[in-house]
């Protein structure tokens, strides 16, 4: 539980900022930029906050250097009574001042900060303009003079603020992974019977670089998906798929629309659109989901009630697609049924041999490769059926599963005979291509640094 300041606590804050600030102007003879947070309450700290001041911290290290701003100290603290930074720097106070007001009135997040620049006589530069309530938008300090809204209100809206900085920023982020997981799913080579850099695999009608302009299509669905599954964590979990769905359909036709209507990504466009917008409804501007295990459990609350009315009504004559014809011909349930069910083939198999891999220092494409096996032994894959019936299918799965089993992580040589042998029999496993994908991604979003 954060810690509350009480009034003797922030006077003591503010006496040593000033005296920070007099230390550097005296030490450099130059102005010196005070940053701190308008948080209001007795609470000033928290993850939010925290994203919030490095968020703005960043910004102004940024238009620093863009101004060409050299910076003679820089001094933070990150005490109870709330975040602080100080910057000595070169430069005319007036620009110094303009760089802030800019940062300040830039973004939704900027309104929760103050940004004063106090020049070596310790004065500081006033703004040009009065800024607006935080809470009802009129300029001036007459809401704050008079108290005119009450304490929850105005948390109220800094919270509002800070959600609006980051869920946007983070929906973009997730969109952009995806996009990148997808064209890591597609270099990863060798695949057996798939697209990779060696060959197209079991298909004529697809290369890498399809799949990369058919990816790039979807960047913005993604990023949609993790919004609405923000926006509408509240609500039940089976009406917001019913939004993503519709999302779903019109990324689609996108799709069909870049590949002259190949399917390169139908399966990815359900399953990826589902774990963005799990990780959507776990999202916390301060702490965005990274545990695999609650992601696949918001993905089984999106999906479940979905699932289990599309097959309890599958008929012969309502089977359109090649995942309903397994299911009535050999109790496959495919994307559907592994999304229902929490993504057990990902975060239970792929996912462990992925991060075990890379921990042991094999290359990302090494060890997608070898979570890729993992997923075809398991069997499920309705692609694999749907091309070779069910013999040929369990035959290819269990000659994955046997290669595995004899050495953990076979030489590439033997996996590329795997590949000739998927094409000589016209077998892809694109369901298990569409889970390492969200292998791929959920690696990167929960266990990399870039995420």
């Amino acid at each position: 539980m954060e810690r509350k300041v009480t009034v003797n606590d922030m006077m003591m804050a503010r006496d040593s900022r000033a005296s920070l600030q007099r230390k550097m102007t005296g030490r450099y003879g130059t102005p010196v930029i005070s940053f701190t947070m308008n948080i209001a309450g007795p609470v000033k700290t928290g993850a939010a906050i925290k994203r919030t001041f490095e968020w703005g911290k960043e910004r102004l290290l940024e238009e620093l250097r863009k101004g060409s701003v050299g910076i003679k100290e820089m001094s933070c603290s990150y005490a109870f009574t709330g975040y602080e930074c100080m910057i000595a720097c070169d430069g005319k106070g007036s620009i110094l001042k303009k760089i802030c007001e800019s940062i300040e009135e830039g973004s939704p997040a900027g309104r929760l900060f103050d940004m004063d620049v106090v020049l070596p006589d310790g004065t500081q530069i006033r703004r040009e303009h009065e800024r607006s309530c935080i809470v009802c938008g009129k300029t001036g300090k007459g809401c704050s003079s008079r108290r005119i809204h009450s304490l929850n209100e105005i948390l109220e809206a800094t919270e509002r603020l800070i959600m609006e900085q980051f869920l946007h920023f983070d929906s973009i982020k997730a969109g952009k992974m995806v996009v990148k997981a997808l064209n890591e799913e597609v270099n990863t080579t060798p695949k057996p019977g798939l697209v990779d850099r060696n060959n197209n695999g079991s298909h004529s009608d697809m290369d890498p670089e399809l799949f990369k302009k058919s990816a790039s299509s979807l960047e913005s669905y993604f990023a949609g998906c993790f919004a609405v599954g923000a926006e509408h964590r509240r609500d039940r979990a089976g009406e917001v798929f019913e939004v993503i769905k519709e999302l779903g359909m019109e990324a689609e036709k996108r799709m069909f629309s870049v590949t002259g209507g190949v399917n390169t990504h139908k399966g990815a466009i359900y399953t990826l659109g589902i774990i963005s917008c799990a990780i959507g409804r776990l999202w916390e501007p301060g702490r965005p989901e990274r545990d695999p295990n609650a992601i696949g459990k918001e993905c089984s609350r999106l999906a479940e009630r979905s699932v289990s009315e599309h097959f309890e009504g599958l008929s012969k004559k309502k089977a359109r697609t090649s995942g309903d014809r397994a299911y009535l011909e050999y109790g496959l349930k495919g994307i559907r049924g592994e999304a229902a069910e929490g993504l057990p083939s990902v975060v239970l198999v792929s996912l462990p041999v992925l991060r075990e891999c890379m921990e042991n220092g094999y290359s990302l494409n090494d060890s997608a490769v070898y979570a890729l096996l993992h997923l075809i032994a398991l069997g499920k894959d309705t692609n694999m059926y749907a091309r070779g019936g069910k013999e040929k299918a369990e035959r290819a799965s269990e000659a994955v599963r046997f290669l595995i089993e004899k050495e953990k992580y076979p030489h590439l040589k033997q996996i590329e005979e795997l590949d000739m042998a998927f094409m000589e029999k016209n077998l892809s496993p694109g369901g298990c291509a569409d889970l390492l994908a969200a292998t791929i991604f959920l690696y990167e979003w929960c266990y990399s640094e870039i995420a």
